[in-house]
């Protein structure tokens, strides 16, 4: 009986340590300067999920502590720094609105040298050279990992050369969130390169004019033989409605043709402005779907199956994708301007003109 208790408190002993290392693998001990009493918030992402903190302010002192899956950048009263498995001390000063300094993280560190030549940037080349130099610099520094994902989410390089900077990374790095974020983005601009197969997709269809004809989802095997072109836009968009202009009746024109358009809604907060721009900007003849089937599964690695943004490279509007008859990628165009627009037209007449 005594062997089966001792067991037993040696059981649970190795649990309660397990669990305590599993719940709590940092702490942060600040200071706060010109400010007394109060709160103090901490906030950061694990993974897609939003963590909250919050501590009280005596003297001028706060502790708080919990569990992070990898170095991350928290923010505390909404200024930025490097959270990650260790002891943090931080001093702040409640009238400069500012972290003074960070103690035991050493990416923050690197975060410190790199900020130092950002603020010394005047123009986009010099950034983009200053984050390529953290990537060669700092290998396996999650600064770097950060560094990349601005690179690729600013569309700074392509993506050639984003596929080859992430195998610059550590393993560690490949493996975390901005790290697995990038090969994200990798493989759905991929996806967008002429001459490759357009992914499947599937949504319920928005449209009052298909809806009227008992359409009740579209889905990419619908405009087999037809040319399609997916716009990407959202109602706060100018550049996108702008476009709508010229597009309208060159679609009234041609679609006896074969030409066909989806109108891809990005903005899934701000349904029912888009609904009303449509009906506003009188495009209810072409088909319209949302980007993802819920808010929920627009986040990162949330996608559903047959989602477009699961698939399709779109990350900011406006954003046009061409399809030819075969089902094959013919454009990928991100932004407005008119030299754009002249390409796009010129294409969808010559997809036209292709025999099936």
């Amino acid at each position: 009986m005594k062997k089966t208790i001792f067991t037993l408190l040696c059981v649970m002993c190795v649990c309660n340590s397990v669990f305590s290392q599993v719940s709590t693998n940092y702490r942060v001990n600040g200071v706060y300067l010109n400010k007394k009493n109060g709160e103090v918030r901490l906030e950061y992402y694990k993974d897609t999920v939003l963590v909250t903190l919050k501590a009280p302010l005596m003297n001028g002192k706060f502790s708080l502590e919990g569990y992070v899956t990898e170095p991350t950048r928290a923010y505390i009263d909404e200024k930025v720094f490097w959270l990650e498995p260790n002891n943090i001390e931080l001093t702040l000063d409640a009238n400069k609105q500012n972290i003074i300094s960070v103690k035991g993280s050493k990416n923050q560190k690197i975060q410190d040298l790199e900020d130092e030549m950002m603020s010394k940037a005047e123009t986009k080349e010099q950034r983009v050279k200053i984050w390529k130099q953290t990537i060669a610099q700092y290998p396996d520094s999650y600064v770097a990992g950060e560094a990349l994902f601005m690179l690729v989410g600013n569309r700074s390089c392509s993506v050639e050369e984003s596929d080859s900077l992430l195998k610059t990374l550590s393993p560690d790095i490949q493996k975390s969130f901005s790290g697995r974020l990038v090969e994200d983005f990798i493989v759905r601009q991929k996806n967008m390169i002429p001459g490759r197969k357009a992914p499947y997709w599937k949504a319920k269809e928005e449209s009052p004019y298909w809806l009227r004809q008992n359409m009740t989802t579209t889905s990419l095997s619908d405009f087999k033989g037809k040319v399609l072109l997916m716009d990407a836009w959202a109602s706060s968009c100018t550049y996108c409605r702008e476009a709508f202009k010229r597009m309208k009746p060159f679609y009234e024109q041609y679609h006896n043709q074969g030409f066909e358009i989806v109108g891809v809604n990005v903005d899934l907060r701000r349904t029912a402005e888009w609904k009303k721009a449509i009906k506003e900007d009188s495009i209810e003849s072409w088909h319209h779907v949302q980007i993802a089937t819920d808010l929920r599964s627009t986040a990162p690695f949330s996608y559903k199956p047959n989602d477009i943004n699961g698939n399709y490279y779109i990350q900011a509007v406006p954003v046009r994708i061409l399809i030819d008859k075969k089902g094959i990628i013919r454009g990928h165009w991100v932004g407005f301007n008119e030299d754009k627009e002249d390409a796009i037209y010129k294409l969808i007449l010559e997809l036209l003109a292709e025999k099936d």
